[in-house]
């Protein structure tokens, strides 16, 4: 979920967050398989003079500055939607996943009725929609 101290960058799909004395930069979404290959176009693309102002010369230089560069996957479901429920057959274990790009933007929605769902034990209607069931048809 975004702190207040996140920046979000809309027009760049990015957001930017102060984390252990750091600055973790994220966003957008590559359509190119099953990988982990980090792109460094992207990192450039990401690290815009724009909004992070001159702090490289070069963008050859952010390989030097960039501490633990990563790549992750973007968990989406064949028909588009997330994931919101109780794990079938787990009574104790809950699932909130296949956000695709839209994790941090529905996060607090989803962790808002998933408690209400833990708590009460009762799914609320809202989430019929998200329910393993439908993967089953």
């Amino acid at each position: 979920m975004p702190q207040e101290s996140d920046q979000y960058f809309g027009e760049r799909r990015a957001v930017a967050s102060p984390i252990g004395g750091t600055t973790r930069i994220g966003g957008t979404m590559e359509l190119s398989g099953n990988n982990n290959r980090l792109d460094w176009r992207r990192v450039v693309a990401l690290a815009s003079r724009h909004y992070l102002g001159h702090w490289f010369d070069d963008p050859d230089d952010l390989v030097g500055l960039i501490r633990d560069p990563w790549v992750g996957g973007r968990p989406f479901l064949p028909d588009g939607l997330a994931v919101i429920d109780r794990v079938p057959g787990h009574d104790n274990a809950f699932a909130a996943t296949g956000h695709g790009m839209l994790g941090v933007t529905l996060g607090p929605v989803t962790g808002h009725r998933l408690a209400e769902y833990v708590v009460t034990g009762r799914r609320p209607e809202a989430l019929v929609p998200f329910g393993f069931d439908r993967l089953r048809r």
